[in-house]
């Protein structure tokens, strides 16, 4: 930013038009700005993220207006000045204000808007956000102002007749004095351009949306608790422990997909089975996600299908009637919630129903005993991850 953009004009008379801003506190006063023109005042506000100095897409369609209007008119020039909130160190704070100055101020230059037309401010921290900091305080105000016209010279009255003035008398000619060397001032140094401390004093490009953040893509793993359905093929197993790893595609949208890895553990409780043995579960599950993609809890419900092989552990199955090994298909289906991020960490806590088919684990078993032989299963998982 150069001392030439931040010259105040004195001139500025205000040109009303519309300007719709994007704010997530729309209606909110904000700090006012400190111009005291005549005739001035702020004619929209643009609201940021905290700890950000990126625009959103409403403040660019907004911004898009302005710059329509500066391009029709060439008496017209704008201003902008920029808050923060008072959270964290002041000179943070005016370093981040400056900051998102410039932005409106590059967003309008890269729409055909003549740079010398704009000058901007970093005010730092708001002054009206010292009792009870909130988004309105993170804004830049923009205002637009005719720009100066030069006043035209006044006409010289006639000069009044007068007799001639007697010539002078010869003096020796005067050596003119050459002018002072011209005083050139140093060019002030550029602001780098790496991660700008935030109102929080944490770099704020750790909070900027990431290329995918439209959409939403979700990396979570966690454990739970798991059993059987059947009170029968619970009595050959303890209740277990089961795991997860998922990806999530879509976590920012209505409907999304997950792609899962699944595992469990249940130590097996049988007559004649070494007290060690356990039955591990191995499988991969694909279900679509129907959810609510905004706020910080996202409830969420999910189906879909799966495979899993059930194999029994540390035991010799022959001549038990069981198969040491089994291949299945799966139906999985639950509701879960999501707890958006805190301070990039996303929790998530879902429960789970397996329907399971083509399942032949304990096929001879029950059906010695006239009973059904399907292992359908039930989970509680917690999970913790990152969403991008």
């Amino acid at each position: 930013m150069t001392a030439r953009r931040r010259i105040v004009w004195l001139d500025c008379a205000l040109v009303a038009m519309p300007l719709v801003l994007a704010t997530s506190a729309f209606g909110e006063e904000g700090p006012k700005p400190a111009s005291t023109d005549e005739g001035s005042e702020d004619v929209g506000r643009v609201h940021f993220k905290n700890a950000s100095s990126k625009l959103n897409n409403q403040a660019r369609k907004s911004l898009d207006q302005v710059a329509s209007q500066l391009r029709g008119n060439d008496e017209l020039k704008a201003r902008v000045e920029a808050f923060t909130d008072p959270t964290g160190p002041a000179e943070a704070n005016q370093l981040l204000s400056e900051h998102r100055a410039e932005a409106v101020e590059s967003y309008l230059e890269h729409k055909g808007v003549d740079p010398d037309r704009v000058t901007t401010e970093g005010r730092g921290e708001a002054p009206a956000a010292e009792e009870e900091p909130n988004s309105a305080d993170r804004v830049a105000v923009v205002s637009t102002c005719k720009r100066a016209q030069a006043a035209e010279p006044a006409p010289t009255p006639p000069a009044a007749e007068t007799p001639p003035a007697p010539a002078p008398e010869a003096t020796a000619p005067v050596e003119p004095t050459p002018p002072p060397p011209p005083v050139v001032e140093p060019l002030p140094a550029p602001v780098p351009p790496p991660s700008m401390p935030s109102e929080t004093g944490v770099s704020a490009r750790a909070y900027e949306p990431r290329p995918m953040s439209g959409i939403g893509i979700g990396l979570t793993a966690g454990a739970g608790v798991i059993d059987f359905t059947q009170q029968r093929a619970r009595s050959f197993t303890d209740a277990g422990v089961t795991w997860d790893a998922r990806l999530t595609l879509g976590t920012r949208l209505p409907v999304g997909l997950d792609l899962a890895y699944v595992g469990s553990s249940q130590n097996i409780n049988l007559a004649g089975f070494p007290t060690d043995a356990y039955l591990l579960g191995q499988g991969a599950e694909a279900a679509l996600r129907i959810q609510y993609p905004r706020g910080f809890v996202r409830p969420y419900a999910f189906g879909g299908v799966g495979w899993r092989q059930l194999s029994i552990k540390r035991a010799n199955v022959f001549g038990t009637g069981f198969r040491d090994y089994d291949n299945q298909g799966t139906v999985p289906f639950g509701a879960g919630v999501a707890i958006g991020q805190v301070n990039g960490i996303m929790f998530d806590l879902h429960g789970t129903g397996r329907v399971t088919f083509d399942d032949e684990l304990l096929q001879n078993v029950l059906q010695n005993q006239g009973q059904n032989a399907h292992t359908n299963t039930w989970d509680v998982t917690a999970r913790i991850g990152g969403e991008f």
